[in-house]
């Protein structure tokens, strides 16, 4: 795995897998060469991915107190979610999303309602789904709640 900073690198001179942060601007990160490069764009970095004015949840952790109750665990998911969702396909050899129906379309199984409906739909490919495995994660990691229904719930 290698780092690149994509605002100081012309696009054209990043290669083929560079290119698609100029291309998908609201593009947070994305895995490539079967999984085995992962590059951070710029949107990803946004202030709004901030939650409470942090980038990562080991803030929440020391202090669960930060946590609302009923705050949906997508909110958690902020950088730090971003590069264990991208790390996973690294491991994984993954390089493909999931898709699940939702309401009759197939959609990428991204955020905590579609990773829900896929493990209704199809449990066994839950563990083929980065996302449903970096949600896994937090869930896991900010353990001063309870997160098995999407949202914090007290224990």
């Amino acid at each position: 795995m290698g780092w690149m900073d994509t605002d100081k690198v012309p696009a054209r001179e990043m290669g083929v897998g560079f290119q698609k942060c100029a291309n998908m601007p609201n593009t947070n990160a994305y895995s490539f060469n079967g999984g085995t490069d992962v590059v951070m764009c710029p949107f990803g970095w946004r202030n709004e991915r901030k939650k409470n004015g942090q980038y990562t949840i080991t803030g929440f952790k020391n202090n669960p107190a930060a946590i609302t109750q009923n705050d949906p665990l997508d909110d958690y998911s902020i950088i730090t979610g971003t590069i264990l969702h991208e790390i996973y396909h690294t491991f994984m050899g993954n390089h493909n999303d999931v898709q699940v129906n939702i309401n009759g379309q197939l959609q990428t199984a991204y955020g905590t309602y579609n990773c829900m409906q896929l493990a209704l739909q199809n449990s066994a490919q839950t563990l083929d789904n980065c996302e449903n495995i970096m949600l896994a994660s937090i869930a896991m990691f900010l353990d001063g709640w309870d997160w098995y229904t999407g949202v914090a719930t007290p224990l």
